[in-house]
């Protein structure tokens, strides 16, 4: 008996794979194995995440060097931790080469809208790395476990794997609807990332950049300067946001930068000054001494705002009106304020902010082509602007 004579089917339905380093798991497995040859051809359907379509198929070697020939397909995937981020992807991948010697992963994954929730930042499960424990009398299961979460450690000091040298040529293409928001923070952003190297070191090149943002702190909305998504060597995304203003006295920048689960918040100035009066600068455009003691306690509780350690002083809520995200809260003058945002058209974005006093502010955005935006605005008081904007990445 050797396996060029063995022939046959395997099949599964209904099945569950759980993925627990990924935080994922893969539900209505439906799968078929038809052997023969020396050869299996697979085919498998199932459901990862909240709704979609994972397909793999292809013939796989059952001899060394496993040769293999494998498609995968992402149908409309929606993807989610269900705490910071929700996203939907759609592509093609294959798998080809000898999976024991030199295989490669090539193809294009596209991004569609996705949602990163930055309240909960410093508060997601993966802020809080499990603590060194010492096993007394550790049974084999609890040791097999323990292997599989790569808690175990070998005698040179790493963790055990399995590493893959599965060579990678995978396009990440999210052109845009790519939200941040949270903790003032409202930003869409689009852009590419490539992965190139390996499955033991990926080498991730290209960003994620902003496309349009603004940062509300204390009633007053700052607009984004810059802003990008980097994706560090092991996949886990890294935000760096910043807001400027010019004033007489100086400059004043409020930046969010860190790993998407601990972001770090900080105002400089220059000339430099403590941070109070630096965020002070950036709001009001003065000296903090200058401002009432209403404004300084604002001040003072969105510092903890910033920091998290307090609720949040603007709720960001998703509307039933179809827009993308609706901001609550008070401006500068302590009056009530309504801003909406959303598409109404694949490459029309609007912004409506309504206040108590009766004022209110249109703004909308053409995206002309990829490099090319025309943005006009209009207020209740009849004044109104119209800019071109042409944005080229080198």
């Amino acid at each position: 008996p050797t396996l060029e004579h063995l022939s046959g089917s395997i099949t599964t339905s209904g099945a569950i794979l759980a993925l627990p380093t990924a935080g994922q798991r893969i539900d209505n497995i439906n799968a078929s194995v038809a052997l023969q040859d020396s050869s299996a051809r697979v085919q498998i359907t199932a459901s990862p995440g909240d709704s979609g379509t994972l397909r793999i198929s292809g013939p796989v070697g059952l001899v060394a060097p496993f040769q293999s020939d494998i498609g995968i397909d992402l149908l409309d995937l929606r993807l989610s931790d269900h705490l910071s981020y929700e996203t939907l992807l759609n592509g093609r991948l294959r798998l080809s080469g000898a999976l024991a010697g030199n295989s490669s992963l090539t193809g294009r994954i596209d991004v569609g809208e996705t949602n990163i929730n930055l309240n909960t930042a410093a508060g997601s499960v993966t802020s809080a790395p499990i603590p060194p424990i010492s096993h007394v009398g550790a049974s084999r299961a609890v040791q097999a476990t323990r292997a599989r979460a790569g808690l175990i450690e070998t005698s040179q000091g790493q963790v055990s794997s399995r590493a893959s040298k599965t060579a990678l040529d995978v396009v990440i293409d999210a052109p845009g609807k790519v939200f941040a928001r949270g903790r003032g923070l409202r930003a869409e952003m689009g852009g590419r990332i490539h992965l190139r190297g390996s499955t033991r070191q990926i080498s991730p090149s290209g960003q994620i950049g902003l496309i349009r943002g603004s940062f509300d702190i204390l009633g007053r909305r700052l607009n984004l300067d810059e802003g990008q998504i980097t994706l560090l060597g092991n996949l886990t995304p890294y935000l760096d946001f910043s807001s400027s203003a010019q004033t007489e006295q100086g400059s004043a920048t409020l930046k969010i930068s860190g790993l998407i689960d601990a972001p770090n918040i900080t105002v400089t100035s220059e000339p430099p000054r403590p941070s109070e009066e630096a965020l002070a600068l950036l709001l009001f455009g003065d000296n903090i001494k200058d401002l009432s003691p209403l404004a300084l306690a604002r001040l003072a509780s969105s510092a903890l705002t910033l920091s998290g350690r307090s609720g949040k002083t603007t709720e960001t809520l998703r509307s039933s009106t179809g827009a993308d995200d609706a901001d609550i809260g008070l401006d500068q003058l302590g009056a009530g304020q309504l801003g909406l945002g959303g598409y109404i058209s694949e490459n029309v974005y609007t912004d409506v902010d309504v206040n108590t006093r009766g004022e209110s502010e249109l703004s909308l955005n053409l995206d002309v082509t990829r490099n090319l935006t025309v943005t006009g605005k209009v207020d209740s008081v009849g004044e109104s602007g119209l800019g071109i904007f042409f944005k080229r990445d080198y």
